[in-house]
């Protein structure tokens, strides 16, 4: 993870506590480290306000709403409910 934290843009911004909680936040997936690294640290519509704590919590937001984290969300949904009916409780009982 040192190596990754190095070669983002955004690693510099945030203390060791935070980096840590944004590991824990995306399981170390890639895909997701990926989206919370393209985050703009200025830009129109989204840009850093506040001290460290606060930035952790604004990464939050922008990765809940991001496209990836979207569809993997709704992949996990929609593979959850293909397997419902392969583990439903079903008694045949027959007599």
């Amino acid at each position: 993870m040192r190596y990754w934290w190095r070669g983002s843009s955004i690693g510099t911004r945030l203390g060791h506590e935070n980096r840590l909680r944004i590991e824990d936040l995306t399981g170390r997936l890639p895909i997701l480290l990926n989206v919370v690294d393209k985050l703009p640290v200025e830009g129109k519509h989204k840009t850093w306000v506040g001290e460290a704590h606060d930035i952790f919590q604004q990464l939050v937001g922008w990765l809940l709403e991001s496209h990836e984290a979207v569809c993997m969300q709704r992949s996990i949904h929609n593979f959850g409910e293909c397997q419902k009916e392969k583990y439903n409780d079903s008694t045949n009982i027959t007599r």
